[in-house]
Order: structure tokens, then C-alpha cells, then sequence
């Protein structure tokens, strides 16, 4: 019986713990929310993001990636990065595999969690991006303007692989 009771009082807690990241979340999101809305400054904007949901999911690196042109060429614009990461910003990329198989997919408002980019099944030119950024485990999500596929948010963790939370995935 005490075993029982300790395996609920341990489930109790960590309920517990979910229920107050999912309040500090909520905090920042709201905090965020509030600076955006002080600045209609597209720069003030994405600098507060990228730092803001850096601190919250405590990343290696968040950024956002512009498309340059319609083939869906671009180039990181912003970014805050933790020391000892390389900086992504003014990297020009292009990636074919990109436009064959992500774009309708970010296009349609998908967000992509990726855990250990070395447990999964990517082309090379897909992979060798994410090496040369040095990133480890990231979450993707599409910025969409008029509808249409402007950009991604960029949430990296460099450091080692990383399960993200359901909860991090939504807020995000």
C-alpha cells in the first residue's frame, strides 16, 4: 500500500509541474503577446520573439527564416543564440527537398517537431543544412502572410537530441 501511494503521490506531482510550465508558458505567451502589440515594428516584432520563446523552451537557438524568392531560396533574418552555437543569420539556403516535400506541408499550417535529426530518415541535402547549423533537435513552424508561406520559426536545440513536450509544440 505504500508503494501505491507513493506512485500516486508522484503522479499527483507530476501533474503538479505540467500544470505550472503550462501557466508559465501561458505567461510568456502573454508577456510576448503585449510587446507585439506595443510595436506594429515588424523588427521589434521578431527581436522580441526569437528572444522571448528562446528563454521559455530554453533553446540553443530560435530564428526566423525568410523565403527570398519562389523557389523557395532564403535566409535566416533574426535569430538569438545561445554562446557557443554559430549564428545562422544572413546564411543563404536553398534546399530542393524543401519544395518537393515541406512546403505544401508548412503552406497548410503544419508545425514539425524533429527529436534527433540523426534517428530520422532525411535526404542528405535536408540533413547537411541542419549540420551546418549544428542543430541537434529542432521544432519548425510556418510565419504566414496573407495566407501565404512567408517564412519559418526556427526553435533549434544544438547541445543534444530532445523530446520535445506537447505542450512546447503547441505553444510554439
Amino acid at each position: 500500500q505504500i508503494a501505491v501511494n507513493l506512485g500516486v503521490a508522484l503522479q499527483h506531482n507530476e501533474t503538479l509541474l505540467e500544470a505550472q510550465y503550462q501557466a508559465q508558458q501561458q505567461k510568456a505567451l502573454t508577456g510576448i503577446i503585449t510587446k507585439i502589440r506595443e510595436s506594429l515594428d515588424l523588427e521589434t516584432i521578431f527581436k522580441t520573439t526569437v528572444t522571448q520563446v528562446r528563454q521559455l523552451l530554453k533553446v540553443d537557438r530560435v530564428g526566423v527564416f525568410r523565403f527570398t524568392t519562389t523557389d523557395w531560396e532564403g535566409e535566416f533574418i533574426y535569430e538569438d543564440v545561445a554562446d557557443g552555437w554559430n549564428s545562422a543569420v544572413a546564411n543563404k539556403v536553398y534546399d530542393h527537398c524543401f519544395s518537393e516535400k515541406f512546403a505544401p506541408l508548412y503552406q497548410q499550417g503544419r508545425v514539425n517537431a524533429i527529436a534527433d535529426i540523426h534517428q530520422e530518415e532525411f535526404k542528405h541535402c535536408y540533413l547537411k543544412i541542419l549540420e551546418q547549423f549544428q542543430v541537434r533537435a529542432n521544432v519548425v513552424a510556418p510565419l504566414l502572410k496573407e495566407g501565404e508561406l512567408w517564412g519559418l520559426l526556427c526553435i533549434h536545440q544544438c547541445n543534444a537530441p530532445r523530446n520535445w513536450q506537447s505542450s512546447e509544440v503547441e505553444f510554439i
